[in-house]
């Protein structure tokens, strides 16, 4: 039997792309990395004749693993003490990106604002590992299930 003309392994790999979709969307929200929502709006997976390509946003990676910061540098490496922290004018001000996030976590005046910016810059962001932990935790299941659907 040659798997690629089975239709029914087409189907399995449909089944396991939604489940696996469905299972990174989850995994996201039990990471506790969802903030706005728009991340797990925009996770997609879909089945090609080369397997299953997974779509997410270029920021997933720095949920994923996380931000090093200026004095977080990874062990063996100096820090980055250049680096700096990105700016968008409004108004008048010149503020930090993290100014909206901030201000949605609890940072209201501007200077609990600049002091969490400033934190994020110097010491990063920690790691949500969500598509790693559904790989590592669902992946088989769900390539079971879907094979046991498609040929039974």
């Amino acid at each position: 039997m040659d798997l690629a003309k089975d239709k029914r392994w087409d189907k399995a790999m449909a089944i396991l792309a939604f489940e696996l979709q469905e299972a990174l969307k989850e995994g996201l929200a039990k990471e506790g990395a969802e903030d706005t929502g728009r991340l797990g709006q925009s996770i997609f997976a879909k089945a090609n004749p080369d397997g299953i390509e997974i779509i997410m946003p270029g920021y997933a990676k720095y949920v994923e693993f996380g931000t090093p910061g200026r004095l977080a540098a990874p062990k063996g490496m100096a820090p980055n003490p250049g680096r700096k922290m990105p700016v968008k004018k409004v108004g008048n001000e010149f503020v930090s990106y993290l100014h909206d996030w901030g201000r949605r976590h609890g940072a209201k005046t501007p200077q609990e604002q600049f002091a969490l910016a400033k934190h994020v810059q110097l010491y990063g962001t920690r790691p949500h590992p969500f598509a790693r932990n559904t790989f590592e935790e669902k992946f088989t299941d769900l390539l079971v299930n879907a094979l046991n659907e498609a040929f039974n």
